[in-house]
């Protein structure tokens, strides 16, 4: 039997779990199908995660991890950017890792996702935007909300079409929305 490491084997679990999420909805998901994919026991399993909804929330925190800058609203600024360094938008981060297709894509998550993308964002930056865009913790919160909605919903309408197209239709739904802060 081959012993390996601690990250390895979390990462081997979440990267079946996505690979499964392509093709099946969260809830249609078993224990026993990642273990399958990710060629570990159940007892390996449950040595890291105590249910299916934790490998989510691991999932999702890698997410938040590589696009905290989801939010950006450096054009609600008049120009000032708050953008973080080093961290890529919502939209063009779903856009570019297709590892992570059916997880967005699958509409049983959307409010989980959204949520916990607004609470870790909530907790980093409200403070810092809210004094600097006259506009208080709710209004921000809200503005999240429509910005992931509306993201989500784009790439569930582009899914499969070209870069240009994408970007023409992402252009004519931020036009509609005038603003461009999420993508």
């Amino acid at each position: 039997m081959c012993i390996r490491d601690s990250r390895y084997t979390v990462q081997v679990i979440k990267d079946a779990f996505l690979e499964i999420e392509k093709k099946k909805m969260f809830n249609e998901i078993s224990i026993a199908e990642i273990c399958r994919e990710a060629q570990v026991s159940r007892s390996t399993f449950y040595q890291y995660y105590n249910n299916l909804a934790e490998v989510l929330d691991d999932v999702l925190a890698d997410v938040s991890m590589q696009c905290s800058n989801a939010f950006a609203v450096h054009k609600l600024m008049e120009g000032e950017n708050v953008e973080t360094p080093g961290k890529e938008r919502f939209c063009e981060f779903v856009r570019r890792e297709k590892k992570y297709t059916g997880l967005f894509l699958d509409e049983s998550l959307t409010s989980k996702i959204i949520n916990g993308l607004i609470s870790d964002l909530h907790n980093q930056e409200s403070d810092a935007l809210q004094g600097k865009i006259n506009a208080s913790k709710e209004e921000i919160q809200t503005y999240r909300y429509f910005q992931l909605n509306g993201c989500l919903s784009v790439i569930r309408k582009t899914l499969g079409q070209s870069e240009e197209e994408w970007k023409a239709v992402s252009y004519t739904h931020l036009r509609a929305h005038e603003t461009d802060s999420y993508l």
